[in-house]
């Protein structure tokens, strides 16, 4: 900082590079507030242990409500990652990120809710929340004398998400030429995954100054089940 003021990113122009100062409490005043409420439970159980075996086991989820409470107009729309394409926003009352956009038929064709005669903006309301309501886990963990095997699935529910992919395959534009997300296009996601397997052995040890010697393999995100077709 000096002078009063923020150096922002530098930004090209033609063969110089140019720093943009800007007030910061000008960058202050575009700013919502979101909120999540909701509970976690997580168990672990010591299933069985012996001399020469031990079984372990794992559960765990959560319940979570996002709503935006204050929503500044600069922040209302947001595009896809990478793509020049609004298909959320952020309302008072909704879960950050909502999906939004057109109802549409089948084909992707905008539907006109309004009765208006023509599709504009105004036709445009939610289609979604990209945030999941619910989140799972549940892991094992068998120990055999030097043996080990640990598995691991997780999941997700009560959200959507957005294919922007098959939305641009489509190349489908509204009246004012550009790409918008529409209902065809919102699907859900909730998913069931193998998050990680693997699988150890502890070598004999008879080295006096080294503990343990453990060699692991392991994979993750080996299959997700879920309807996405993306």
């Amino acid at each position: 900082a000096f002078h009063g003021y923020i150096i922002a990113h530098p930004f090209e122009n033609g063969n110089k590079i140019y720093y943009q100062k800007v007030d910061p409490y000008q960058m202050m005043k575009r700013a919502s507030i979101v909120t999540n409420r909701g509970f976690e439970l997580d168990v672990n159980a010591l299933c069985l242990k012996n001399n020469s075996l031990e079984w372990r086991v794992s559960a765990g989820g959560a319940y979570n409500v996002n709503q935006v409470v204050y929503a500044d107009s600069g922040d209302f729309t947001g595009r896809a990652v990478g793509r020049n394409i609004y298909c959320t926003c952020n309302s008072l009352g909704l879960p950050v990120s909502s999906l939004y956009g057109y109802n549409s038929d089948s084909d992707g064709n905008y539907l006109d809710v309004t009765g208006e005669g023509v599709i504009s903006e105004a036709d445009k309301t939610i289609l979604g929340n990209s945030i999941p309501k619910y989140t799972a886990y549940l892991g094992t963990t068998l120990r055999y004398k030097g043996l080990m095997f640990n598995l691991q699935l997780d999941g997700a529910a009560g959200f959507q998400i957005a294919n922007i992919n098959n939305l641009v395959k489509d190349g489908k534009t509204d009246t004012s030429g550009l790409m918008a997300l529409s209902s065809k296009y919102v699907e859900d996601g909730d998913f069931i995954r193998i998050g990680q397997i693997g699988i150890g052995w502890t070598i004999p040890n008879r080295i006096k100054w080294l503990s343990e010697i453990t060699v692991q393999a392991s994979a993750r995100n080996l299959l997700t089940l879920s309807k996405y077709s993306g």
